[in-house]
């Protein structure tokens, strides 16, 4: 789908200008059937998964939000210990000494 977006003139707000066009794939002959899947996959412990964290050892994977690392996802060795995701590294760590910290590689995980 490939949208053309107006170009504001002088004359003419863009708040007034008229609607981008829409040009869309064309539609299939009258006897032919089209379907469409979607598919929806939730993967909650894909951060874990791709640091191949430290089997049944306490292990946590962080990422930095506003200026500090905070845990993004626990295996159940560290939920048992009471990590939880949101939580600073560093309360982690009072925690569970001995955590396995890995930082999270969103580029490993759209792979």
């Amino acid at each position: 789908m490939v949208a053309s977006v107006p170009q504001a003139s002088a004359s003419l707000p863009l708040a007034l200008a008229p609607p981008a066009r829409i040009e869309s794939r064309p539609r299939p002959s009258p006897g032919r059937q089209t379907a469409t899947l979607w598919l929806a996959v939730y993967l909650p412990d894909l951060a874990l998964e791709v640091v191949d964290a430290c089997g049944g050892a306490p292990a946590i994977v962080s990422a930095e939000q506003g200026g500090r690392f905070v845990v993004a996802a626990v295996n159940p060795a560290a939920r048992e210990a009471g990590i939880v995701p949101g939580m600073t590294v560093g309360a982690a760590r009072a925690l569970r000494f001995d955590v396995h910290v890995a930082l999270r590689e969103p580029a490993r995980e759209a792979r």
